[in-house]
């Protein structure tokens, strides 16, 4: 099967996924202004729980899927007949632990049959969806990635459009949302199977140094989402709810810079394996500059405007979600030049550095989170969440061989952009209508990169102008 180019991937990947999570986010935010602060406590606890749990049903399988998968004379049917039967048994240990889980930390049964319904059929769909999302990744064929991440997408959104619109309680969303996301799974389950055997083989190379990736994985996963957990045992539920809100922005913001360096996973896990550090170097550059511009972009309009965007989504009760919101702004474009740094450790045989790099950071989150957020609820929750991801970029560039290189060359433009960008801000930002100004600055920093970077002009040339040009010439010959 023909493989896509990384850009086409990525194209596929940010149409496929980023744009359909948007409608997601939206019906999200329209189901926080149906049910009020306590009940999307409650849901936005649920989904946190979901999203952890679901990661058990993976543990690092699709990393040592893709390592494994992207070395000479793999066989892929094989390493999913693997892949298959090891998510079957994560997924059933999965839901029998998140059941207890839940039950010791909880009395109010109200919360804890709203944890049930979302977490079972969750767990479920999660592990499905993933399974298909995994494969395609592999071996660069994104645009069917796009399409189960769509599908998935789109049904749950729908799910939470009609408890919208029916005003369904949140006993009556929470079960239907959970189906839509196990319908989602059996899609992509159909998908698989059609291109591949899952049911005939082994290899036990799936699960050679799986406990490394568990870890660091975990982390990703839980720094995010251990925000709303803490700071409802720490703070209050109310306090919950408006850091959950003003997170929900820039973690859908980021969607765009992280599910675009998808593409560039498997290709450096290709050089890293074949020993070709130099290629592995310049790709992990291009990788760089790709998702800082990507993460600056997304956060400039809600770093601003925060205020704005907050009362305009959100209404204004809301109000006290803006200024967790900014600080919130910042960790995207940090997350943006961390997720590059922390790809090259992985793909070059140092997993074991970002391992004890984010496990650290997640256990000193897990306190700044209880710490601040006990002193300044969701404010101080959105600090601890920007301290972490400072602790990371720091001993990213620690431990990074080529970390100063990598962040000259792949965002020091990117950073000159967001400084002039700034400066405007402050010198005309607070005279025009904030959703003008937002589009405004994203598209004077989208101009103004290629006229400072040298090569993404060269890049736009030859992938774009160029076929126009060429396109023209063909229409006067004709």
């Amino acid at each position: 099967m023909k493989k896509n180019s990384i850009a086409s991937n990525a194209v596929y990947l940010f149409f496929g996924n980023v744009l359909v999570r948007f409608l997601s986010a939206a019906s999200t935010i329209l189901v926080a202004r149906h049910l009020g602060t306590e009940d999307y406590g409650i849901l936005s606890i649920s989904l946190a729980f979901a999203s952890v749990a679901g990661y058990f049903t993976d543990m690092g399988l699709t990393n040592t899927l893709i390592r494994e998968g992207t070395k000479e004379n793999a066989s892929i049917p094989v390493l999913m007949s693997s892949f298959f039967k090891v998510r079957i048994i994560f997924s059933i240990l999965t839901i029998i632990i998140s059941l207890v889980i839940v039950n010791i930390l909880y009395d109010d049964q109200y919360i804890v049959y709203i944890h049930y319904l979302v977490l079972i059929p969750s767990i479920i769909g999660s592990a499905l969806q993933l399974m298909g999302a995994a494969y395609y990744q592999l071996i660069e064929k994104m645009h069917f990635t796009a399409l189960i991440r769509t599908i998935a997408s789109l049904t749950t959104a729908a799910a939470l459009i009609l408890g919208m619109v029916f005003r369904w309680p949140l006993t009556f969303i929470a079960p239907i949302y959970g189906l839509a996301s196990v319908i989602a799974g059996l899609i992509s389950f159909g998908i698989v199977i059609k291109h591949v055997n899952i049911f005939k083989g082994w290899d036990k190379g799936i699960l050679e140094d799986i406990w490394s990736f568990t870890l660091t994985g975990l982390t990703i996963l839980l720094l995010p989402q251990i925000g709303p957990i803490i700071i409802e045992k720490s703070s209050t539920l109310k306090e919950a709810g408006l850091f959950s809100a003003a997170y929900r922005i820039p973690s859908l913001a980021y969607q765009i810079p992280s599910v675009v360096a998808a593409a560039f996973y498997p290709v450096l896990f290709r050089m890293g394996n074949n020993k070709e550090f130099e290629s592995h170097l310049n790709l992990n550059i291009k990788e760089m500059k790709v998702m800082s511009f990507l993460g600056v972009a997304m956060a400039i309009p809600f770093l601003f405007y925060s205020e704005w965007w907050i009362d305009f989504l959100f209404g204004e009760k809301w109000g006290r979600a803006a200024l967790p919101l900014s600080i919130l702004s910042l960790q995207i474009i940090l997350q943006s030049f961390n997720y590059p740094m922390a790809d090259a450790l992985t793909t070059t045989g140092k997993q074991k550095y970002r391992m004890i790099i984010q496990t650290s950071t997640l256990i000193v989150g897990a306190i700044l989170y209880y710490v601040f957020s006990s002193h300044l609820g969701s404010t101080g929750g959105a600090l601890a969440a920007l301290t972490s991801e400072v602790i990371m970029f720091v001993a990213f560039m620690i431990f990074h061989h080529n970390g100063i290189k990598l962040m000259t060359q792949g965002s020091g433009k990117v950073v000159l952009s967001f400084a002039i960008i700034a400066g405007i801000y402050f010198l005309l930002g607070n005279h025009i209508h904030p959703l003008v100004s937002s589009i405004l600055l994203d598209l004077i920093f989208v101009i103004l990169m290629p006229l400072i970077d040298k090569e993404l002009r060269s890049e736009i040339d030859k992938r774009i102008l160029s076929k126009i040009r060429s396109k023209k010439q063909k229409e006067v010959m004709e």
